[in-house]
């Protein structure tokens, strides 16, 4: 086992070192195909001979068109890719103005042994956990507690293509990787649980053989669906609220990749079977779900609108595991349009609200009622608990700006507060669940925070509501939950709840509250798309009394 161990750390420390010349051979040109030119449309050959780029009608410069060692793939003229495709990456004097920097120097190799290739020094690490049954774990981990979270991976498929790895190893390095990265992804989730048991690695050292054969794939140049699902997985931390200095580029290069080979565009474009259909449209969900995610941790706009993509919603058919993911497809663009036209630059009407509530409560009214109507084993009723989640936070981002003008209408106080308390509730209710906690790393997805603070602004700015009572009694249940764990923000809450006790002339015991009516705590410290927004006069050409109704 030290001899293995060893092994893999002189692989990733030589990925990491190797000698520039170490540089992945360009993959040969085939001249006889059409080149996707910058701005043009593949032209068919003189003799009409059908291509399998069939052509299609997407309403703008398009085509289908076979590129080396990969599948048939969307091209448009405004696609990153058709700059580049077919052009050898040492040329950069065939590249349009202004993109001769383009495409990035060839990746290094990983080669951890002088008369080893990449791939095959992978496999050698690969094949040797294999034996020793260290992948077999964490696939087996991933299968039961993070495919609910992330439907990407055929797990039947994987399985069997490591029981085989002995006689059938020489499988593309985009392959590899994405064992590593759904290695990587059961590592982080296992380590959530406090409970490291199923791999002798770190997460970081699976991580970082993962990114290695991703780069040694050609990633994002050179693409398949595989390198796409295994970036997905590594892109995952980037999302997190925690991290002080977010890395866009995972996600970034993730979106245009998954735009390169056509996934924003409806499968049955390419006339592919309902099963790869089905595959394409979770891999785009789920890359759609990353870029949300990301958007709302760092108060960015999203990069996929609901305008650029034409993508249906997912169905619950094909398991459990897609539950969750259906529900996200369906609340998810509800969630941008929110973020665009209440949260963006041009000031919301009366008429704009209405219309959203109307098509959040539609869609959440149902997503919820389905949720609580299934059974209580425990990876269904954490599915459920995370569909409601998702549901409760549309509604009370939506909601919400009543605590930054009175003109917002009225009764989103109410549906805001409800729907903060809802969501504390359920996220308490699946923190302390002993059942629930091997799904703890898909539940660090979400957290109370946000919605604490909700009701905290509500008790600084509505003293002595009707409402107070209950309102207490759920901030002190999630502060004596949460406030303990290191590396929060709960200390920080902390002050805003001194002012919410502050306000309403509460006792706290040490220190003295009086100093805290002055202080600058505020939901905008806790919610930066709260705290960027600048309503100005909004809805003011509305009527109060229209807009009580609402």
């Amino acid at each position: 086992m030290f001899e293995i161990l060893q092994e893999f750390r002189i692989t990733i420390v030589r990925y990491h070192f190797d000698n520039k010349k170490n540089t992945r051979p360009s993959p040969p040109r085939d001249n006889t195909r059409p080149r996707g030119q910058f701005g043009q449309t593949t032209a068919r050959p003189k003799d009409n001979t059908p291509l399998d780029n069939e052509s299609i009608a997407l309403g703008q410069s398009s085509c289908l068109s076979a590129t080396y060692n990969t599948q048939s793939r969307y091209i448009s003229s405004s696609s990153w890719k058709s700059t580049v495709l077919g052009t050898d990456s040492s040329d950069r004097s065939s590249f349009p103005d202004g993109l001769s920097t383009l495409p990035p120097d060839p990746p290094i190799t990983l080669s951890a042994y002088d008369s080893t290739s990449s791939t095959d020094a992978s496999v050698i690490v690969i094949l040797n956990l294999v034996r020793l049954g260290e992948v077999h774990r964490l696939l087996s981990w991933y299968q039961q507690h993070c495919q609910l979270w992330y439907p990407v991976v055929n797990m039947p498929k994987i399985f069997n293509i490591v029981e085989n790895l002995e006689n059938q190893p020489n499988h593309p390095e985009s392959l590899w990787s994405l064992v590593s990265a759904i290695c990587y992804s059961a590592a982080c989730s296992n380590d959530a649980c406090g409970d490291p048991t199923i791999s002798n690695f770190s997460t970081l050292s699976w991580k970082d053989l993962s990114l290695c054969l991703l780069s040694t794939s050609g990633y994002p140049l050179d693409l398949n669906e595989d390198s796409i699902r295994a970036a997905i997985l590594l892109a995952v931390p980037t999302i997190t609220e925690s991290d002080c200095h977010p890395n866009p580029e995972p996600i970034c290069t993730l979106l245009r990749a998954s735009q390169s080979l056509g996934l924003h565009r409806d499968p049955s474009c390419f006339k592919l079977s309902p099963h790869e259909c089905d595959a394409r449209r979770v891999l785009w969900w789920s890359i759609h779900t990353l870029d949300l995610c990301y958007s709302l941790a760092h108060a960015l706009p999203p990069l996929i609108h609901s305008t650029k993509f034409d993508v249906h919603e997912l169905s619950e058919e094909g398991g459990l595991n897609r539950g969750l993911m259906s529900t996200l497809s369906r609340i998810n663009p509800l969630l941008i349009n929110i973020l665009d036209e209440i949260y963006g630059i041009s000031v919301p009407t009366e008429d704009d609200v209405r219309r959203l509530d109307e098509e959040v409560m539609s869609i959440c009214t149902s997503e919820i009622s389905k949720s609580r109507s299934r059974s209580t084993e425990s990876t269904t009723k954490f599915v459920g608990i995370s569909q409601r989640l998702c549901c409760w936070k549309v509604i009370y981002m939506l909601h919400q700006p009543y605590l930054r003008t009175e003109e917002w209408p009225r009764s989103s106080r109410t549906k805001a507060l409800d729907a903060s308390r809802n969501y504390i509730n359920e996220f308490i209710a699946a923190t302390v669940d002993p059942e629930l906690k091997p799904y703890k790393w898909v539940l660090n997805h979400f957290n109370a925070i946000h919605s604490c603070a909700i009701l905290l602004q509500d008790l600084v700015q509505y003293p002595n509501s009707a409402e107070f009572f209950d309102l207490r009694q759920v901030v002190e249940t999630c502060f004596e939950v949460f406030s303990t764990e290191p590396g929060t923000d709960w200390q920080k809450l902390q002050e805003l709840r001194m002012k919410a006790w502050a306000s309403n002339q509460w006792s706290f015991g040490e220190p003295p509250l009086d100093g805290y009516l002055d202080s600058l705590a505020s939901l905008s410290d806790w919610d930066p798309w709260f705290a960027s927004l600048n309503f100005g006069d909004i809805l003011s050409n509305s009527r109060p009394e229209d807009l009580s109704s609402i």
